[in-house]
């Protein structure tokens, strides 16, 4: 709820406006529904206002990162929970397979529209064939396609959320897919098609050995049917890549047994993680078959007891409490003035670190591909350790890319990486990419031929090197020991800054700015409070309203009191009954110029400037998108 509430002279938040620290568990991928209400930009803007007094928990690694690229600092990693809790016991099963949720048996025509409809139809199909497919490279894809320069991070962040929101809603036909593909005698579903949904066709599964029931809610009942069922299956939603979902902790803390598709993270909760995950529905149909095959009953049970213990172990909700308590007592949960990050830390992250690693692992902050953008904002990082990592890398260029863009100006760089003057650069199968001392020139401010050249093939930074070692170890192994200054100068840090502004006055897509609320007398360079009001009427009843930022510039003015004559404003244009449910409503922010020291930043981000009633048509018109005779513009994707 606190999400949703807003003040109409600010935008801001009900979040932003209790005054107290705030603490948000996502159970889901962090702003899913705001992007399902078009509102992730504005709740991202919030977050990213109150982040000094907030601390952010996730369970889905991926959302975690991208928290902490927007410049959520307080940001921690999340394990689900159960309240379903009972002491195992071995069970005469039903010799059946059951899947608890909503399904639909087949893709339907919801997303053919769409103009992401053909990305999220391969990730639908790609995920079908083997699921650990991740969403993660489609969603940073579609974000890249509509902001290629990302100058604005909260749109950026707010567009890969919004792929992630759509391919969401596939799930319900995905898990259907999975489930008509199952060779087990008989398949009982609890839950069957959400009712928005009860007035498709044939949405049901039409199988001879597939059987609906009601949805059960009652935990009792629930963890009943977990016990008794043979074979519980857990069909992961689409918009995780890497989390271990309530499903599966609540059947294991029942005491049943569970095949779920595998996940990263399902190792660390629990031994038998391989006994029970399975990577397609082939895989799946050999593992349905084995464990209903009476002869393999008793493992089925160890199994079963195994993995209720682990779970009762690690993910019961007072243990939640008492890790998300934890946490916040620790003196670097609080937003630190240095920031240090081991990428690659496996299990040998220094003290005073954050790690981040590609899976799961105590010690593991950050669970991030860094074959993608890295898991944090530009200019946030005060030293970077990478050890081990960077010939895991395939792409050289990107690797540096990302490490310099990361960096704080003046932030330092530790990299250890086998030689290709040894044999160790060679003889491990994992690795991608190949270093050496000369290699390092290329990035490098003291060698300008080479940093041009590189330059050329795309590397956007610039180094200093500090200091610079071979390291030789038996076997004929050479090291590369290699510290690095991140050079950076006011215009690369002022570009970078522009998200600041971004999340300050709540830009969007499109950005106007309004002269008004003076107090002058030359009234003929601003707008009237009349023609402030007709601006947001004309603008709210346009398709693409939602996706307008009105900034209202008020000049050397009081902003205290501007802010109260724009909320009587707002107040009569409420009263007026003016917005009704069709209403595409824009954000609204003051800018008071007090210094000047923004203004040539935030002119580069506006697309039109009224600064009068007469400029009212006109900027308009040059701003927003044509409305075709037909009337087919799609409305607002924010609206």
């Amino acid at each position: 709820m606190l999400h949703h509430v807003c003040t109409w002279a600010s935008g801001r938040l009900l979040l932003e406006e209790i005054d107290c620290n705030l603490v948000f568990l996502h159970f889901d991928y962090p702003l899913i529904y705001a992007a399902a209400g078009n509102t992730t930009p504005i709740t991202l803007s919030a977050y990213i206002r109150s982040a000094s007094r907030s601390h952010h928990f996730c369970l889905e690694h991926e959302g975690l990162s991208d928290l902490a690229e927007a410049g959520i600092k307080n940001s921690y990693p999340l394990r689900s929970s159960t309240e379903i809790i009972s002491d195992y016991e071995a069970q005469p099963s039903h010799p059946e397979v059951c899947f608890v949720g909503h399904v639909m048996s087949w893709l339907s025509n919801m997303a053919q529209e769409d103009p992401l409809s053909h990305h999220l139809r391969r990730d639908f199909w790609a995920r079908v064939c083997n699921l650990a497919h991740p969403i993660a490279p489609s969603s940073v894809r579609h974000a890249r396609s509509l902001s290629p320069h990302e100058a604005a991070s909260i749109q950026f962040t707010s567009r890969k959320i919004q792929y992630r929101c759509e391919a969401h809603g596939l799930s319900l036909p995905f898990r259907g897919e999975i489930l008509q593909r199952l060779n087990a005698p008989s398949i009982a579903i609890y839950g069957g098609i959400l009712p928005i949904y009860a007035s498709e066709q044939n949405a049901k599964i039409d199988k001879d050995s597939v059987h609906y029931f009601a949805a059960q809610h009652d935990p009792v009942k629930l963890a009943q049917i977990y016990k008794e069922k043979r074979i519980n299956l857990n069909i992961t939603s689409l918009q995780f890549d890497n989390a271990v979902i309530n499903r599966v902790i609540d059947i294991a803390g029942a005491g049943g047994f569970v095949l779920t598709d595998w996940r990263p993270g399902l190792a660390e909760l629990t031994e038998v993680a391989d006994s029970i995950s399975y990577r397609s529905p082939e895989e799946l149909n050999e593992k349905i078959a084995y464990y209903l095959d009476p002869s393999h009953d008793k493992e089925r049970q160890e199994i079963s007891e195994a993995l209720h213990n682990d779970i009762m172990s690690r993910c019961t909700y007072q243990q939640t409490v008492s890790s998300v308590l934890e946490q916040l007592e620790k003196p670097e949960s609080r937003e630190a003035s240095v920031m240090q990050i081991d990428l690659g830390c496996g299990i040998h992250k220094p003290e005073g670190y954050l790690g981040v690693d590609r899976y799961p692992a105590a010690g593991v902050d950050r669970v991030a591909d860094l074959n993608q953008r890295f898991p944090f904002a530009s200019n946030s990082v005060d030293r970077v350790r990478a050890h081990d990592v960077i010939e895991h890398l395939t792409d050289r260029i990107h690797t540096m890319n990302e490490i310099w863009r990361i960096c704080k100006p003046g932030g330092i760089v530790d990299i250890l990486v086998p030689s290709t003057d040894g044999r160790g650069a060679f003889q491990d199968p994992t690795h991608v990419s190949f270093w050496n001392l000369n290699s390092f020139l290329y990035y490098s401010i003291d060698h300008p031929a080479y940093l041009n050249l590189c330059k050329s093939y795309g590397f956007k930074g610039c180094f200093r090197i500090i200091a610079c070692k071979e390291d030789h170890t038996p076997g004929n192994v050479v090291h590369v020991n290699i510290q690095l200054e991140a050079i950076k100068d006011e215009k690369t840090t002022d570009a970078e800054g522009n998200k600041d502004l971004v999340s300050r006055y709540t830009l969007k897509q499109i950005n106007v700015i309004a002269s008004a609320l003076q107090t002058n007398e030359d009234r003929s360079s601003q707008l009237s409070p009349q023609g402030l009001l007709e601006l947001v009427r004309k603008i709210s009843k346009h398709p693409s309203g939602a996706n307008v930022t009105i900034i209202v510039d008020i000049g050397k003015e009081n902003q205290e009191a501007a802010t109260e004559q724009l909320s009587d404003l707002m107040l009569s244009l409420i009263l007026e009954d003016f917005m009704d449910s069709n209403a595409c409503v824009p954000s609204i922010s003051i800018y008071s110029d007090h210094d000047g020291s923004e203004r040539s930043q935030l002119n580069a981000l506006i697309h039109g400037r009224i600064t009068n009633d007469d400029f009212i048509e006109p900027v308009l018109a040059q701003v927003l998108p044509p409305i075709p005779l037909d009337g087919s513009l799609a409305p607002s994707t924010e609206c």
